[in-house]
C-alpha cells in the first residue's frame, strides 16, 4: 500500500483540484478574520480562539468536492483498473486513496490555522485558551475531518461517475448540516416562552412552559445526534461547547463502520 499511497500523493501535488482548495482554505480564513475585524468596529470583543476552529465546517464541504473529483478521476482514467492489473489488492486501493483524502484535508485545515494565526493575532491577540483545551480540540477536529472523509470516500469508491459521486457528496454535506441545524434548534429551545392572551379585552402577556422543550429521553436522544453526527460536531467545535473526547470516538466509529462498508462493497464491485 506504500506504493499506491505515494504514487497518490505525487498525483496530489500535481492536481490544480489540491491547490485550488488550498487556496479556497486561505481565503476562507481571510474572510473570517475581515469579519471578525468588522464585528470588533461595533463593540463586539473577539479572540483570536474564536476563528481558530471555524475551519472545520468549510472542510467538511472542500472535502466533499475534493474526494469526489479526486477519486473520481481514478475511475475516468482506468486507473483503477491498471492499479488491479499490476497486482494491488482492492482493500489496499481503497485505505491508499482514503489515507490520501485524509491527508489532503489535513492539509487544508493546516492551511487555514496558519493563515488566521498570521493574520488574526495582530488583530485579536495571542490564544487565550489553555494549551489542553486547545490541544483536545484540535485533535477531535481531526477525527471529524476523518468521519468526513470515510463518508465521501464510501460514496466516491462506490460510483464510478465523479459527477454523480461529487452531486451525492455535496448533498450528503447539506443533508446532515440540516438535520444538526434542527436538532441544535430543538436543543436550544427554551423551557419557557412569552403567552400572549386576551383578558376582559386587554391582551396581556405572560410566561407558559414551552411546549417545544426537550426533557429526560428525548433531551438525551437529541444530544446524541448532535453529539454523533460530523456536522453536529463540527457546529460545536466553531463555538468552542464540544466534548472532544466523546465525540472523537463517534467520529472514529462513522470512520470504522463507513470504511467497513466500503471496502467490502468495492471488493465486490464490477470495475469496467
Amino acid at each position: 500500500m506504500r506504493k499506491l499511497l505515494e504514487a497518490n500523493l505525487l498525483r496530489l501535488r500535481k492536481t490544480h483540484l489540491f491547490w485550488g482548495s488550498v487556496l479556497l482554505e486561505i481565503a476562507f480564513a481571510l474572510f473570517r478574520v475581515y469579519t471578525s475585524y468588522k464585528d470588533t468596529q461595533v463593540g463586539y470583543e473577539i479572540t483570536t480562539d474564536e476563528i481558530l476552529f471555524t475551519y472545520i465546517m468549510a472542510a467538511g464541504l472542500i472535502t466533499a468536492v475534493f474526494t469526489s473529483v479526486f477519486l473520481g478521476t481514478e475511475y475516468h482514467d482506468n486507473t483503477i483498473r491498471n492499479k488491479l492489473a499490476a497486482g494491488h489488492s482492492r482493500t489496499a486501493i481503497y485505505f491508499a486513496n482514503f489515507l490520501t483524502v485524509l491527508i489532503a484535508c489535513l492539509l487544508f485545515t493546516a492551511a487555514y490555522i496558519v493563515t488566521a494565526l498570521a493574520a488574526g493575532i495582530p488583530f485579536f491577540g495571542f490564544l487565550t485558551l489553555k494549551t489542553d483545551i486547545i490541544l483536545t480540540t484540535f485533535l477531535g477536529t481531526l477525527a471529524t475531518s476523518a468521519a468526513f472523509c470515510a463518508l465521501y470516500t464510501l460514496i466516491s469508491m462506490s460510483s464510478s461517475h465523479k459527477t454523480t459521486s461529487a452531486i451525492v457528496c455535496i448533498l450528503l454535506f447539506f443533508f446532515l448540516l440540516c438535520a444538526s441545524t434542527y436538532v441544535a434548534a430543538m436543543l436550544d429551545a427554551p423551557e419557557e416562552h412569552t403567552v400572549i392572551e386576551m383578558v376582559n379585552g386587554e391582551l396581556v402577556s405572560h410566561m407558559a412552559p414551552n411546549p417545544k422543550y426537550l426533557q429526560g429521553t428525548k433531551r438525551e436522544v437529541y444530544q446524541f445526534f448532535f453529539d454523533f453526527l460530523p456536522t453536529g460536531q463540527a457546529t460545536q467545535y466553531v463555538v468552542m461547547s464540544a466534548k472532544p473526547l466523546l465525540m472523537s470516538l463517534y467520529s472514529v466509529l462513522t470512520a470504522a463502520a463507513a470504511s467497513l462498508g466500503g471496502i467490502a462493497y468495492f471488493r465486490r464491485k464490477d470495475i469496467k
